[in-house]
C-alpha cells in the first residue's frame, strides 16, 4: 500500500503525467481458478489501500465495480464485492466517524465520477464474453482529467471473444494501447514450476518507486525453516526466460560441491554462468 499511496502523491502533485495505476497480487488466494479463491482477502487488499487514501492523507475515493445489470450477470469471481465493500463500511462507520463519508462506491462509469473525487480504485475490472468491462474502463479513464489518479486492482482486463466466437476487431488497438499505458505501481506474484502450483519456488515483484524484483525461495530440508532470497533486479518487467536463468544460477550457486571436487571447481562454474546470464540480458 505505500507503493501505491506514494505513486498517487506523485500524480496529484503533478511530479508524474500518467494517472493510470495497476496494482496486481497474484497470489494463491486471489487467484480466481483455484478452489481456496478468497473475495474477503482481495476486500482486505482493499481497504489497506482506502486507509492510506482516506485517514493517512484525507482525500476522497471512490471505490468502483462492475454494474451487474449492465452485464446481465457478474464471474463469480467478482460478484457480490460491491455489497460486501458497503457492509463492511456501514460496520466501520462508528470508528471511522466523518472520515467513512470520504469513502463512496459506485459502478465502473463514467457517469458516477464526480468533481469532488479524487482518487478513483476500481476493484478487480473483469473482462467476460460479449461484455468487456474494459470499454467502460476507456470511458472513465477519458471522463477523469489526467491529474486525478485511476487505480486498477487486479485487472482482468485481456480481449475476450463474442458468443460467435469471434474476436472484437473494432476498437482493438484502441484496448491493447489502453491496458499497456497504466504504470505498474505494485506488483507481486509466487512463482511456482510450469503447469503446476507445488512447491514455491521464488516470487516475482515491484514496489514503486524501486526496481523489478525476483527472489528465491529455499526451504531447509532439517527444520523447514523459509528463506526469500533477492537473486535479480530488473528496469523493466523480466520476462519468463530472465527469471528462469536467475533461478537456475542461484540454485546452482546454492548446491553443495560434491564430494571429492575443490570448492574452486564449483566457484569456476558459477561465475561462467553468471557470465552467461549477463550476456544474455545485456
Amino acid at each position: 500500500t505505500n507503493a501505491v499511496a506514494a505513486r498517487v502523491d506523485d500524480v496529484l502533485s503533478g511530479k508524474v503525467e500518467n494517472n493510470l495505476i495497476s496494482v496486481t497480487m497474484l497470489l494463491p488466494e486471489l487467484n480466481t481458478s483455484l478452489d481456496i479463491y478468497d473475495r474477503r482477502f482481495l476486500l482486505s487488499l482493499t481497504w489497506e489501500i482506502v486507509i492510506e487514501i482516506v485517514k493517512v492523507r484525507g482525500l476522497t475515493v471512490k471505490v468502483m465495480t462492475q454494474c451487474p445489470t449492465k452485464f446481465g450477470g457478474l464471474p463469480l469471481s467478482v460478484a457480490g464485492l460491491r455489497r460486501h465493500f458497503e457492509g463492511d463500511r456501514e460496520l466501520s462507520r462508528e470508528s471511522w466517524g466523518e472520515a467513512m463519508d470520504r469513502v463512496r462506491t459506485g459502478d465502473i462509469d463514467a457517469a458516477a465520477v464526480a468533481e469532488d473525487d479524487h482518487v478513483f480504485l476500481v476493484l478487480a475490472p473483469t473482462n467476460i464474453v460479449s461484455a468487456p468491462v474494459i470499454e467502460d474502463c476507456i470511458s472513465l479513464a477519458k471522463k477523469v482529467d489526467g491529474k486525478r489518479p485511476i487505480i486498477t486492482l487486479n485487472a482482468r482486463l485481456d480481449e475476450v471473444p463474442s458468443h460467435s466466437g469471434v474476436m472484437q476487431v473494432q476498437g482493438r488497438k484502441e484496448r491493447l494501447d489502453f491496458v499497456k499505458s497504466f504504470y505498474v505501481a505494485s506488483y507481486l506474484r509466487c512463482l511456482y514450476p510450469i503447469g503446476r502450483n507445488f512447491p514455491l519456488v521464488g516470487a516475482l515483484r515491484r514496489h514503486y518507486p524501486g526496481k523489478w524484483e525476483v527472489w528465491f525461495h529455499k526451504q531447509t530440508e532439517k527444520d523447514g525453516d523459509e528463506e526469500f532470497r533477492l537473486i535479480g533486479e530488473f528496469d523493466d518487467m523480466p520476462t519468463s526466460g530472465q527469471i528462469g536463468d536467475a533461478i537456475k544460477v542461484e540454485r546452482f550457486r546454492s548446491s553443495p560441491v560434491p564430494e571429492g571436487l575443490p570448492p574452486s571447481f564449483s566457484l569456476g562454474i558459477m561465475a561462467a554462468m553468471v557470465v552467461v546470464f549477463w550476456l544474455i540480458n545485456r
